[in-house]
C-alpha cells in the first residue's frame, strides 16, 4: 500500500465516457429513489446524483465538466514528484540541489522560492503559480546528476508537460504532443516509483487534451484568476468571521 492507497489511477487505454443521455437516465434514476439508503446505492453504483442542470437540452455534464490544470497538474502531480524526487536524495545531494537553486538568479517578477529544501515543511505551503516556476527554471538543472537516469527522465517529462499547458496558443499537434508525454510520463513514473504512487491527478490530467480541444488553452480557464480573487477577499476586513 502506498501513500496514496492500494491502486493504481493510470490506465494504459481509457474508458469511453458515458453519453449525455445515460448521465441524464442515471441521474434521474437516482432523483426517482423511494429511500435514501436506494439513493446511496444507486450514487455509488453509477457515481451520478441528479442536478437540475440535466434538464437544459444543451447541458452536457461530461462534456462540460473540465479538468482544471492548476490543481491537477501543478498542485497535484508536480509537487508530489517533486516531493518524491528531494525524498530520495542523500545529505550531500540535498546541499547541492540547495546550492543549486540558490545560484539560479531569475527576474524579480518570477517571485520567490523557499531558501531550504531540507525541511519538506518548508515548501508544503507552496502556490501553484511556484510549482509552475519550478518546474519551468528549477527542477532540470537542480535534478541533474542527482536522480537515477529513468527518474530524472520522468521530471524532464513532467516539466515537458508543463511548458505545454502553459503555452497561451494551443494547435492540433500541440495538443497530440502533450497526450504522449502524459502517457509517457506515466508508464515511466508507475516504473520508477511503484503503481501506488500513482494517485487519481495522474488519471484526471490524461482528460487534459480533451478539454483543450473543446475549449483552448488551458490558461483560458485555469482557477489561477479565482485563486487570485480568493486571496483578495480572505484580505477584507470581516469582524473574524468566516467569509465562506
Amino acid at each position: 500500500k502506498g501513500s496514496m492507497g492500494n491502486m493504481s489511477y493510470y490506465t494504459k487505454i481509457m474508458a469511453p465516457s458515458r453519453t449525455k443521455d445515460q448521465v441524464l437516465q442515471q441521474g434521474t434514476e437516482f432523483c426517482q429513489a423511494k429511500t435514501k439508503a436506494e439513493s446511496l446505492e444507486i450514487q455509488k453504483r453509477n457515481g451520478v446524483r441528479y442536478s437540475e442542470l440535466l434538464r437544459l437540452p444543451y447541458y452536457d455534464l461530461v462534456r462540460m465538466s473540465i479538468t482544471d490544470p492548476m490543481h491537477t497538474m501543478l498542485l497535484g502531480m508536480v509537487c508530489n514528484e517533486i516531493k518524491l524526487s528531494i525524498s530520495n536524495l542523500t545529505k550531500s545531494q540535498l546541499t547541492r540541489f540547495n546550492s543549486r537553486i540558490k545560484n539560479i538568479t531569475v527576474p524579480y517578477d518570477v517571485g520567490r522560492l523557499p531558501s531550504d529544501w531540507n525541511d519538506q515543511s518548508d515548501f508544503n505551503g507552496m502556490t501553484a503559480q511556484q510549482w509552475k516556476n519550478f518546474a519551468l527554471i528549477y527542477a532540470r538543472p537542480c535534478f541533474s546528476g542527482l536522480l537515477p537516469q529513468n527518474a530524472y527522465k520522468s521530471i524532464c517529462l513532467l516539466c515537458e508537460i508543463v511548458e505545454l499547458i502553459t503555452k497561451p496558443v494551443f494547435n492540433d499537434d500541440d495538443n497530440f504532443k502533450l497526450y504522449r508525454l502524459l502517457h509517457e510520463h506515466h508508464k515511466n513514473f508507475e516504473t520508477v516509483y511503484g503503481k501506488c504512487q500513482v494517485s487519481v491527478n495522474y488519471h484526471m490530467a490524461l482528460h487534459i487534451p480533451e478539454v483543450i480541444a473543446d475549449y483552448g488553452p488551458p490558461q483560458v480557464y485555469w482557477c489561477f484568476f479565482y485563486e487570485r480573487m480568493n486571496g483578495k477577499l480572505s484580505d477584507i476586513s470581516c469582524n473574524n468571521r468566516n467569509i465562506e
